[in-house]
C-alpha cells in the first residue's frame, strides 16, 4: 500500500495534469494551487469536461458528482479524507 503522504502527492499530480490538459497548458507551466479553478479560467463547460476526464480516468468505482468542481473549487487537497481507506 502507498503511504498517505504519497497518495496525496499522486492524487494532486493526477488532478494537476488533468487540469492542464483541459486548459491546454503545457506540462512545464506551473499552476497556482491557491487559485480557484475559476480564477484559472475554468468556466462551467470546462468544469464539465474536467469532471468527465477525471471520471473517465478513475473508472466507475468512484463516482464524481456533477457539482464536484464547484464543491472542491481548487487544487488544494487538504479537505479530502486521506485517513480513510487507501485510494491506491
Amino acid at each position: 500500500l502507498v503511504e498517505v503522504s504519497q497518495r496525496k502527492l499522486i492524487l494532486n499530480n493526477f488532478v494537476i495534469d488533468t487540469v492542464r490538459g483541459v486548459l491546454g497548458i503545457s506540462s512545464t507551466s506551473e499552476l497556482d494551487v491557491k487559485k480557484s479553478f475559476f480564477d484559472m479560467g475554468v468556466d462551467s463547460l470546462i468544469a464539465v469536461e474536467l469532471k468527465n476526464r477525471l471520471q473517465a480516468s478513475i473508472g466507475k468505482k468512484v463516482r464524481l458528482s456533477v457539482t464536484a468542481i464547484f464543491d472542491y473549487p481548487s487544487l488544494r487537497l487538504s479537505y479530502l479524507p486521506f485517513s480513510a481507506s487507501p485510494l491506491i
